[in-house]
């Protein structure tokens, strides 16, 4: 079967720190492809876990100060 998901290719590394950190776990450089779905599922992912290790509601948005911290988790 095809694989329908659209591939996109790096051109230029991102300056976003959630795009920046997934293309470091992933080890993705310029002129790499990656998948937008794989991406929102990984962070949906990260959010989550972060969420649950800081004992917060699960659809909570983040404050700036705990948006700097999932920034810096996100680094590890």
């Amino acid at each position: 079967m095809r694989d329908m998901r659209e591939t996109i290719t790096i051109l230029e590394m991102p300056r976003n720190p959630y795009l920046s950190a997934y293309f470091n776990h992933k080890g993705l450089i310029v002129g790499d492809t990656w998948y937008a779905t794989e991406y929102m599922e990984w962070i949906e992912n990260q959010h989550l876990l972060f969420l649950e290790q800081k004992h917060l509601p699960q659809d909570m948005t983040l404050s700036k100060k705990n948006e700097r911290k999932f920034i810096e988790m996100l680094k590890c």
